[in-house]
């Protein structure tokens, strides 16, 4: 199952970019294991989406949870929606 997470944080907060390059590997890893569909974050730095490949939504959730941005307090709210890609640029 596809599901599309859109994570919410402060743009002022420094810990961002303490924690991006640690955000960052890790969804590489998620990517690498065909568990992350896509990522980036929204204009003015306010948040991202996260589109993820899981068998279930609690393991999106555990997606979610172990992100760095999770564990160190960037992320200040985040939503889960199970997402139907229909139309993909990218894949055949």
């Amino acid at each position: 199952m596809t599901f599309a997470v859109t994570l919410e944080y402060d743009p002022a907060d420094p810990k961002i970019d303490e924690y991006r390059p640690l955000h960052r590997a890790y969804l590489g890893g998620l990517r690498d294991a065909g568990k992350l569909v896509l990522s980036g974050p929204f204009a003015g730095n306010v948040g991202g989406l996260v589109v993820y490949e899981a068998p279930s939504l609690e393991e999106a959730q555990a997606l979610v949870d172990a992100d760095p941005f999770t564990i160190h307090g960037v992320t200040r709210r985040h939503t889960i929606r199970q997402w139907t890609i229909v139309v993909n640029a990218t894949r055949p």
